[in-house]
């Protein structure tokens, strides 16, 4: 059986799929916060994965806009204040395309928190 997705190398530590990263790299995630490894104070202050059970391999995950499932769609900026008037609190932590957040400007003019029941 061969798989549906396209390998690509950690673009970090140059790992491929189904590897540990290599010490150090920035990519990869805690397996005990899930945030990322080398930041979350998980690693001791030596580089020492000492306090994890495991490490997680590394997989390629897609990002994929939450509303219509687009793959790897293009990154914008919104300040946060405007995220927030017309995104959702459902889908103010996921991943958007451009076009899914520019219908929800449209379908909330005034933001979501303005909308009256007719």
């Amino acid at each position: 059986m061969t798989k549906k997705w396209i390998s690509r190398n950690c673009d970090d530590c140059e790992a491929k799929e189904g590897e540990l990263h290599k010490m150090g790299c920035s990519v990869e995630m805690c397996s005990i916060c899930g945030r990322q490894l080398i930041s979350c104070g998980h690693v001791s202050q030596d580089g020492e994965y000492k306090k994890l059970l495991f490490r997680v391999p590394y997989v390629r995950v897609p990002n994929i806009c939450a509303l219509c499932g687009e793959q790897w769609p293009q990154v914008f900026k919104v300040a946060q204040a405007t995220w927030k008037k017309y995104v959702i609190p459902e889908l103010q932590h996921t991943v958007l395309c451009r076009e899914c957040y520019e219908e929800l400007k449209r379908m909330f003019p005034e933001g979501w928190r303005n909308v009256i029941n007719v």
